[in-house]
């Protein structure tokens, strides 16, 4: 239970300011659309509706390799659709683009603790202290 409130926390304060782009026409450069498609995601994310936060953050990966915080949502998606070896990969990727990002760091660790994996789980939550 205390995992799922600090998860609905770190989606609230990530996805602060995020408006919806619906199913609009997106124009843009391929970042601007990436953007959108983030903000999509954090929403969806906010009122757990974990596919589509899914398909979201895939979409805004898709335009933009390097969108550190479409990785973190989509890693948390999967980590709610009980799919945590991706959900790992995708917040290590995340990582490596934003080097000891705490939000992502705590996406990890609850995505290594459901799967069983409680010292790395453990590691990456004592990292967000530091």
């Amino acid at each position: 239970m205390r995992w799922n409130a600090v998860f609905c926390a770190a989606v609230l304060v990530i996805g602060a300011g995020a408006s919806s782009a619906g199913d609009q026409v997106v124009q843009g450069s391929a970042a601007e659309r990436s953007a959108l498609f983030t903000k999509e995601a954090a929403n969806a994310l906010r009122v757990r509706d974990y596919p589509v936060a899914y398909t979201q953050a895939s979409r805004a990966i898709e335009l933009n390799a390097q969108n550190a915080q479409a990785l973190n949502y989509r890693a948390m998606a999967l980590t709610q659709l009980n799919r945590y070896q991706d959900a790992v990969m995708d917040a290590g990727a995340a990582l490596a683009l934003a080097p000891g990002n705490a939000s992502v760091l705590l996406t990890r660790s609850r995505a290594l603790s459901s799967d069983g994996k409680y010292h790395e789980g453990l590691r990456d939550a004592d990292a967000t202290l530091l």
